[in-house]
């Protein structure tokens, strides 16, 4: 097979596609926090970013919110954040509830959702530091989303 190119001329990467699966670069969205201000996923860009998706009647989503703090005290010096997500219930409660002092966002209109979700919560994501999707997976296993953002840092 022959190009139609030079053997000189390099070839251009093309980036990501945008979208909502693993090695898509993430669509950007925005959303109120649990303190009323809009935050935004690109805010974050230049981190490695956990974004948990959760429902306040979710037992695997109340158990994950009860490790999330001590994973950001673990890796922010590092360069990492996370953002939850929350498709049902206060965010503001919810950050009171498990004490958190990341980003809650309010989807009970479940608008983010309707982009990234596939059917069951807890959902997470890890992104590199450009904002490409490098993991995806319902339900909450710590070693795995551990293993990624290890990978990313």
């Amino acid at each position: 097979m022959c190009k139609k190119s030079s053997p000189t001329e390099p070839e251009t990467e093309q980036p990501p596609a945008l979208g909502t699966k693993v090695g898509n670069k993430a669509i950007d969205f925005t959303a109120k926090d649990q303190n009323y201000n809009d935050v935004s996923l690109y805010d974050f860009s230049g981190n490695v970013i956990l974004v948990d998706f959760s429902a306040d009647w979710c037992g695997p989503c109340q158990r994950e919110a009860e490790h999330l703090e001590d994973l950001l005290d673990e890796y922010e010096q590092r360069g990492f954040r996370i953002i939850t997500v929350l498709i049902s219930g206060d965010p503001g409660i919810w950050a009171e509830d498990y004490v958190l002092t990341f980003p809650v966002l309010d989807d009970n209109d479940e608008v983010i959702w309707d982009q990234y979700g596939e059917g069951a919560v807890p959902l997470n994501l890890v992104l590199d530091r450009n904002n490409i999707i490098r993991y995806k997976a319902a339900g909450y296993d710590p070693a795995e989303i551990r293993r990624f953002i290890e990978k990313y840092l």
